[in-house]
C-alpha cells in the first residue's frame, strides 16, 4: 500500500511525505513532473528505516518556521515479539524528526515522556487540542488507548500561547494587538457592508429576484470554494493587502481574477498582473511584506510612522496601477 500523508512547497518545488509499505520517503520536485526520494539524504531514511510506519505528518513543531516530521509507528503482528529471527517488536517508539537547515535529525528522546511511550501506534491526527495555537498529536494505538501529544514549545519559551508569541515579533502585548485588530474591524466594517450590499443588488439583478435578500444564498455564489466566481462578473477592489501579507492577499485574489479571465474572454495574464502589482502595495504594516518587517524589528520605526509613510506610498502606488491600467494595459490584451 501507499500513501501521500503530506506535502508542502519549499523554495518554489514541492515537498511530500509519503508512506510506502510502511517505509517512509521523502519526495521533493525536480519539475516536468518528476520527483526525487531524498530521504537518505534529508536524514529520514536512517531512523525511520527500522520500524514499520503507518501515519505521518508535515508541521512546525519546534515554531522555528519551517516543517518537521512525527512518524507514528508499530508492527503488524504481536507475534514480532516472540520471534527472535524478526529482529523487531510489536510495540515501537514513535518518531520526531526535526528540520535543521534543510536536514532532518531525529530527537525524539529529547522531545519529553510522551515520545517514551512504546505501542503499535497505527495512525495519527495533527491539530491544536489545547488552543494555544501551536500544534498537537493523537496517535492511535492498537488494543491501547490514544497517546495524546501536547506541545508545550510556546510555554517552554516563555508564552502562554502561541499569538503572543507570534505579537511579540511586533515588540506589542497580546492586548495591544487585539486592540488593533478590532480598530481594523470596525475600520474595515462599513466596506464590507458596501461590497456585501453591492454583491446582493448584483446577485438579485442577475437571479431575476423580486426582493434583495438580506443574506446572499448559497446557490447565488456556484462553487464558491473553487474560486468560481462567474456570478459576479465585476470584481471591487479590496485594500485587504494593507490588513494582510502581500503572499496571503495574491493567494485570495489570484483564483478570483484567471476565473473572471477565463470566464469573460479577457486575459487572466494581465489579470494575474494586476492583482501580483496591487498586492504589493504593502507599506503600512509590519505583516504586509518581510521587509517592513524587518525595518520594524530594529525598534527605529514606529507603529504610527510606519502607517503614515506606507499609507502615501500604497496611495501613490495605487494611482500609479490604475494610470497604467488605463494606458498600458489595453495594447497588451
Amino acid at each position: 500500500m501507499s500513501r501521500l500523508l503530506s506535502s508542502s512547497e519549499k523554495d518554489g518545488r514541492v515537498f511530500g511525505l509519503v508512506v510506502v509499505e510502511q517505509l517512509v520517503g521523502t519526495l521533493e520536485g525536480r519539475g516536468g513532473g518528476l520527483f526525487e526520494d531524498i530521504a537518505a539524504s534529508s536524514g529520514v531514511g536512517e531512523p525511520s528505516f527500522m520500524p514499520l510506519s503507518w501515519g505521518a505528518t508535515l508541521s512546525d513543531f519546534d515554531l522555528d518556521g519551517d516543517l518537521d516530521i512525527f512518524i507514528a509507528n508499530g508492527h503488524i503482528y504481536p507475534q514480532a515479539d516472540t520471534t527472535p529471527a524478526a529482529n523487531t517488536t510489536f510495540h515501537q517508539a514513535n518518531l520526531l524528526l526535526t528540520n535543521e537547515k534543510g536536514r532532518f535529525k531525529d530527537r525524539s528522546a529529547d522531545a519529553g515522556p510522551g515520545l517514551e511511550v512504546r505501542a503499535a501506534s497505527h495512525g495519527l491526527a495533527a491539530g491544536d487540542i489545547d488552543g494555544d495555537g501551536d500544534i498537537d498529536l493523537v496517535v492511535a494505538n492498537v488494543d491501547a488507548p490514544p497517546t495524546l501529544l501536547r506541545n508545550e514549545t510556546v510555554r517552554a519559551l516563555g508564552y502562554d500561547d502561541y499569538f503572543q508569541y507570534q505579537v511579540s515579533d511586533f515588540r506589542m502585548t497580546t492586548a495591544e494587538m487585539l486592540e488593533l485588530l478590532h480598530q481594523f474591524v470596525e475600520e474595515l466594517r462599513p466596506l464590507y457592508r458596501e461590497l456585501h450590499t453591492y454583491a446582493r443588488y448584483t446577485l438579485a439583478e442577475r437571479y431575476g429576484a423580486g426582493e434583495v435578500p438580506d443574506l446572499i444564498p448559497a446557490h447565488w455564489l456556484p462553487n464558491r470554494w473553487g474560486q468560481d466566481w462567474s456570478s459576479l462578473v465585476t470584481v471591487a477592489g479590496l485594500g485587504i493587502s494593507i490588513v494582510a501579507s502581500n503572499t496571503a492577499s495574491a493567494g485570495i485574489f489570484l483564483p478570483i481574477a484567471i476565473g473572471l479571465g477565463q470566464r469573460t474572454g479577457f486575459s487572466p495574464v494581465i489579470l494575474a498582473v494586476a492583482v501580483g502589482i496591487s498586492t504589493s502595495l504593502d507599506f503600512m504594516l509590519p505583516v504586509g511584506t518581510p521587509p517592513n518587517a524587518i525595518a520594524y524589528s530594529t525598534g527605529k520605526v514606529s507603529m504610527p510612522e510606519m502607517i503614515k509613510a506606507g499609507l502615501l506610498l500604497d496611495v501613490t502606488g495605487a494611482l500609479l496601477t490604475i494610470l497604467m491600467a488605463y494606458l498600458v494595459w489595453p495594447y497588451l490584451v
